[in-house]
């Protein structure tokens, strides 16, 4: 194997508009037209088997040997605090991680994270962010009464009115955190979540792809979603949505939703980075686990130094060696995206021109350039080996004595990805996948909107 915030877009400009995305429907639902991860399972429910053969259910994280550690110390760690907006059933849950336990499983240690997937968000808005609500395409119909109903000013929690019209946010005929979310997305639960992650990540020997959904835990015990929706082109298995991407207006002002009633990012976890006080004056903090047993930090590889994906879009001009000879064409895959000189083959099925307009679930409208598509992209070793700031082709690295790590990108693969560092367990949250696809199926569950309009 080859080694290799979105705050809103007035405050942290390196972050595109596009990576300050939402996700929207996942499985299904009813926005960007991108039906978001279409595995509708609810991810991380299984993989937390707590202690093993040797371990039985395991003793608490700060009793252990491992208290002072990251693997137990980073946790936003809970047993208290109740949500202010979001329930199920009519009764209250408690939000971030409610334990984190060590346990033994064949002569390796393991720590194990129960939640119940639900944030302690608040958000504080300013005049930027009142004026990136406004500034939406649809905000004339997003909104109730064609306008958020906040101020400048104004504090809310994660699940609290701001005025959207959330169509899809009702559960047994009422709403439960609507107004809070774009339409589309469905509304939030409490889910027993767990994952169980080793104390010590080792390096994967083959390729280990990120499944559709669930692909991680953030500190606060909300899912980490990998890059896809759960959709391709027309339906066709080849030219797989970017969720980040069609989803751009599709998540709440924290930058998630939830599919199937699970929360989770595709991207940036703007709220959680104010939680943390990621600010840039230092290396970003951890926000989340891989179930490799990797951790994911946020944007930043120093003070005022962003971390960057080596992860770059191909160039579909006629006479580019990552084209299909045909200016803005998509007729053609790279044989190895690991290496673009290796050349391109014929697609099974054609893409959108990149001056194509595509049309999301949600009724958004994008021009389809280089970006919009996992097939876009291809891994620049050139890029990688030029030191800080740059990610390997996991987007990770390994300096300052930190240990490998994963961290938050403004583009693609955005968290992890599109394969693991580290080696899957037998008792890892996920699978390892064998392609980028293996959960999709067939067609992918859904189609990435009708045909485009040239």
């Amino acid at each position: 194997m080859r080694p290799t915030i979105c705050r809103h877009l007035g405050l942290l400009l390196w972050l595109s508009a596009t990576a300050c995305s939402g996700d929207k429907g996942e499985s299904g639902s009813t926005d960007d037209g991108t039906g978001d991860d279409g595995s509708g399972d609810d991810g991380s429910g299984d993989g937390g088997e707590d202690g093993g053969d040797d371990g039985g259910t395991g003793d608490d994280c700060s009793t252990s040997a491992y208290a002072d550690a990251d693997i137990c110390t980073s946790w936003r760690l809970n047993t208290t605090e109740v949500a202010a907006v979001i329930a199920t059933d009519g009764s209250e849950g408690l939000v971030d991680v409610q334990s984190a336990t060590v346990s033994s499983d064949g002569g390796a240690d393991f720590v194990t994270l129960t939640s119940g997937g639900v944030p302690s968000y608040a958000v504080t808005f300013d005049d930027d962010r009142i004026a990136e609500l406004r500034a939406r395409p649809h905000a004339a119909t997003d909104f109730v009464s064609g306008a958020p109903t906040v101020s400048a000013g104004d504090t809310v929690q994660f699940g609290e009115d701001i005025g959207f019209d959330s169509t899809g946010c009702t559960r047994d005929g009422v709403d439960e955190g609507a107004g809070y979310w774009p339409p589309g997305p469905d509304c939030p639960e409490f889910m027993e979540k767990s994952m169980t992650i080793p104390v010590e990540a080792t390096e994967a020997s083959e390729d280990c792809y990120t499944p559709v959904g669930f692909a991680g835990m953030f500190v606060n015990g909300v899912s980490l979603f990998n890059w896809t929706d759960g959709f391709s082109y027309n339906n066709d298995a080849v030219w797989y949505n970017l969720a980040p991407k069609f989803e751009v207006y599709d998540a709440g002002v924290c930058n998630g939703h939830a599919a199937g009633g699970e929360y989770h990012h595709h991207s940036a976890a703007v709220c959680l980075g104010d939680q943390l006080g990621d600010d840039g004056t230092t290396h970003s903090p951890i926000y989340a686990w891989a179930p490799d047993g990797v951790p994911v930090h946020g944007p930043y590889v120093a003070a005022g130094s962003v971390a960057e994906s080596c992860w770059k879009t191909r160039d579909y001009t006629t006479d580019s060696p990552t084209g299909c000879g045909e200016d803005g064409k998509r007729s053609c895959l790279l044989v190895d995206p690991l290496d673009p000189g290796a050349g391109t083959t014929p697609a099974t099925s054609n893409g959108p021109s990149t001056s194509a307009t595509v049309t999301s679930l949600s009724g958004n409208t994008f021009v389809a350039e280089s970006g919009y598509y996992f097939e876009d992209y291809y891994f620049d070793s050139d890029c990688a080996g030029g030191g800080l700031p740059a990610m390997d082709e996991h987007n990770g690295h390994d300096h300052d004595g930190l240990g490998y790590h994963y961290h938050m990108t403004a583009t693609y693969p955005y968290f992890v990805g599109p394969t693991y560092y580290g080696t899957l367990a037998a008792n890892a949250a996920v699978d390892c996948q064998d392609t980028p696809y293996s959960e999709l199926g067939g067609g992918g569950g859904g189609d990435g909107g009708p045909p485009p309009t040239e």
